[in-house]
Parts: structure tokens; sequence; C-alpha cells
């Protein structure tokens, strides 16, 4: 890559206040690994986020936009581009029946503050640790709902302009959406649309699906969520555990002993030994049962 330097210092030259050199990408993501970002900026504003997709594409620099590094999974060498975090953009507003959510807001949080107004749809999500960008992204789900159920319009940066898009337009399908295949396109916000219900009903929902979900998931591990999307008339967690992976490790990445499609550190597992567990999942459900499990997890910095 061009010298780091250089570009940190263009950057702040343009404009973009807060950029980092060799950020440790671990601190950032729920697995707790991951080597260095060169360049890491912490946007602030829209206006750093498309400043920085802008000067990396003219310059031809690798980027990857980060949420809440839930769904990712960085590789233990340095990642050689820009990474764009969108913590800060965590604004929003209700009116009405309408929810209005910037990418970095948290979809928990998100959930239980329309709770409270007495708005329901977003239930499903309240135990999703991810960012409303990596949802939309992923058209994140559980219960058999997902985002494109409440999903009305988004806010994206492409082609050096922010122009809102329909949910009908973004081929939303089970965890897919048309971002998948256009990753130039910046989610910045959404507008969702919910009703009305009593805040006790939406509250007493949540709760009974956190407790099923701390029964049944690692929720007080280091993973990742849902490593394997399920194929079509089979449960993934199945699958790995009637090919006897359940607990199998390597080293200290783990197929978890309660929900056999989460993988988690267990103590200082790398990127290395999630990602060869991974693979030796996969290898082994396609040798028994002729499936082939799709990754859900987004792969960063990979050879592949």
């Amino acid at each position: 890559m061009e010298n780091k330097d250089k570009i940190i210092n263009d950057l702040k030259v343009l404009g973009v206040e807060k950029v980092l050199r060799d950020e440790p990408l671990y601190k950032h993501t729920t697995y707790k690994v991951g080597g260095p970002g060169q360049v890491f900026v912490v946007a602030k504003t829209y206006f750093d986020i498309g400043t920085v997709i802008d000067y990396a594409l003219k310059n031809n620099i690798k980027y990857f936009v980060l949420g809440a590094g839930s769904n990712v999974l960085f590789n233990d060498s340095a990642f050689k581009g820009i990474i764009v975090s969108t913590r800060l953009l965590n604004a929003y507003e209700i009116s009405g029946n309408e929810v209005y959510a910037e990418c970095g807001m948290s979809i928990i949080a998100l959930s239980m503050l329309t709770a409270q107004e007495g708005l329901s749809g977003l239930e499903f999500a309240s135990g999703i640790p991810g960012f409303i960008g990596g949802a939309i992204y992923m058209n994140a789900g559980a219960y058999k709902k997902d985002i494109s159920s409440i999903l009305k319009e988004v806010l994206v940066y492409r082609d050096g302009k922010m122009e809102w898009l329909k949910a009908d337009t973004l081929d939303l399908s089970y965890r897919h959406s048309i971002f998948q295949e256009h990753r130039d396109w910046i989610i910045i916000a959404a507008r969702f649309g919910l009703h009305p219900s009593q805040p006790e009903v939406i509250k007493e929902l949540i709760q009974v699906r956190k407790v099923k979900r701390m029964e049944t998931q690692p929720y007080d591990a280091n993973s990742a969520g849902s490593v394997f999307k399920n194929p079509e008339n089979h449960n993934s967690w199945e699958l790995i555990d009637r090919a006897g992976l359940r607990g199998f490790r390597v080293n200290d990445a783990q197929v978890s002993l309660k929900h056999p499609n989460f993988i988690v550190n267990a103590d200082r597992a790398s990127a290395k030994d999630i990602y060869a567990l991974i693979r030796k999942v996969q290898k082994d459900v396609e040798d028994k049962f002729g499936v082939h499990l799709k990754v859900e997890v987004e792969l960063v910095n990979f050879d592949e």
C-alpha cells in the first residue's frame, strides 16, 4: 500500500479528523482477533465516509466499512488499506410509527428504545449484536423475521452522492441484500416502519426471547453469532452436530458446546485458528451429508 503516513495526512487535509495508524482490529470485533488496520478512520459525519470512499477509489486503495464487528473475521495479518468505523454515526429519531436510524446505531438499543415508545416490529432484533448498517447488509433476522419486514428505505452513498433507495429495490432475501454485490454502495442510514402496541407486551416478548437465547446460545463467549447460513431444508447446527463436531477445537477456536452453529474464541484463538475450524466444519459436513455450508460471517483479508 501507498505510504501510510501520506494517506493519513491526505485524509486530514481533506477534513477527516480522526485517523489512526496501525490500529489493532481485535479491539473492534466480537471475536477479539485480527491484525492491525494500517489506516483506521473513525467517521464522525456522512462527509467523512464520502471523503474516505472517494479518496480510496481514486487512489485504488482497498477499504472496508466496519460496524459493530459482530459478524466479521479479520485475518491476523495487517489490513493494507483503510478501515472506516461507523460507531459514532448512531443518531436516531422516532416520528409517529416511523424510525430513522444511522448506520452505527445498535440494533439492540433501537429495539429497546422503540419498545419503550410502544412500537412493535423490532422485537426479533433484540438479541442481534450488530449495528443498523450491518443488519441491512446481511438482512439480519431471527425468529422467522428479518430486516426486510420493517425496512422502508436506505440512505446510500454511491457514485459520489447520497440517495435514498426503496427497500423493494434492494434484493432482500434470506441473509442477503444487493449491497453484497455492490460493496461500493455504502449504507448511511435507514427508515423503518413499525406499528403501535403496548410497551408491556413488547417488553415481555423481548424478555421471553432473551431467556431462550441465554439458554441456547453462548451469549457470554467471544463469537460472531451464527457462522453458517441454513441450507435449504436443513438447519446448520443439526448438520454440524450430526457430524460429531460439537465442542471440536482448533487450538482455542471451538465449535460451541451450547450451539454448534457458533464458533467461539475459548481463550486466545487466532483468526487462523477460527478460519481453519470454519473450513474443517464445511469439509466434514460436506463429506458426510453432501451439503455445502455457506459462511454467514464476513471473512476479511483472507486469500479467497
